[in-house]
């Protein structure tokens, strides 16, 4: 359980340096879910690239 919070806590610093998760400026609950869903595709995304090309460009 303990080494489960790790890759949790990187893919959450992950997200606020890479795909802007932290860099929001929104006035309402939906422009902020909005955003964040954005960024977690985006997350999702990038993460299916390394796994794809992680022979070529290792992790």
């Amino acid at each position: 359980m303990q080494a489960q919070r790790y890759f949790i806590e990187r893919s959450q610093q992950e997200s606020k340096s890479d795909e802007c998760m932290s860099d929001y400026q929104v006035r309402g609950w939906k422009a902020w879910h909005h955003h964040m869903s954005m960024c977690m595709m985006a997350q999702a995304y990038m993460l299916t690239e390394k796994v794809e090309h992680q022979k070529e460009i290792p992790l």
